[in-house]
């Protein structure tokens, strides 16, 4: 039975400042066929549902900025479609802006899809664009967050733990030691853009990392990066 799936940004730019890391992301996801089309755009401040049927990210965006009322913005949109499967981007703004895809398992049943996507993910998150992103089963997330990432590494909504996959750039990384994230023995650990930010995967497959032998493995790294975190620094307790 297919579940969602979520992969969530916290981005450094509000994704609608120049459009740049939208597009890249909605480009990516048509490169492997994640998305066929972008079927229509919500305006969230007024519940507005418009069709567009484009596969262009340019075009989408122009779409989207296009809808935007002539003033100072604090709000966001949805975007979706139903090719190949259900699946919708929301884009938040507030405190953070934020980015969410969600989409149906049944796009990474195998794992060489898992593998696909994850190497869109690390393509899309750099140092100049992302402060913190991750791709986690969407009800599992939530259970963690109201359990045992009720506490959060960093703050909520943010860093709160460690999920499946993990990207933690600026404004996150340089509060945790090097040297302690390197000797987690997480599943993969690797150090892009000459070692300014991380990315983490915690277990293989993205279908067992509900078990409880994994979410153990998740709590564990989760401890071990409270404990790496830099005495002084913007998140030191």
């Amino acid at each position: 039975m297919s579940q969602k799936f979520i992969w969530k940004a916290k981005t450094i730019n509000k994704p609608l400042d120049d459009g740049e890391l939208l597009q890249l992301m909605l480009q990516k996801l048509f490169d492997i066929s994640f998305i066929k089309q972008v079927e229509w755009i919500i305006t969230d401040w007024n519940d507005k549902k418009y069709k567009i049927n484009s596969s262009d990210p340019e075009q989408v965006y122009q779409e989207m900025i296009a809808k935007i009322p002539k003033k100072d913005y604090i709000f966001g949109f949805d975007l979706g479609g139903s090719s190949p499967y259900e699946w919708e981007i929301g884009l938040a703004f507030g405190m953070g802006a934020r980015i969410l895809f969600t989409f149906s398992s049944d796009l990474i049943e195998e794992k060489p899809k898992q593998d696909l996507l994850l190497e869109q993910f690390k393509t899309v998150h750099q140092q100049d664009n992302t402060e913190y992103a991750f791709i986690h089963p969407l009800n599992h997330y939530y259970d963690l967050e109201d359990d045992k990432y009720y506490n959060p590494i960093t703050i909520q909504g943010m860093f709160e733990g460690v999920y499946w996959a993990n990207f933690i750039g600026q404004g996150h990384i340089e509060s945790f030691d090097y040297h302690k994230i390197n000797a987690m023995n997480a599943y993969k650990t690797e150090w892009l853009g000459d070692n300014k930010h991380l990315f983490l995967q915690a277990v293989a497959d993205i279908h067992q990392v509900t078990s409880k032998s994994s979410e153990k493995e998740l709590v564990r790294l989760t401890n071990l990066f409270n404990k790496a975190k830099v005495e002084g620094s913007k998140w030191y307790d």
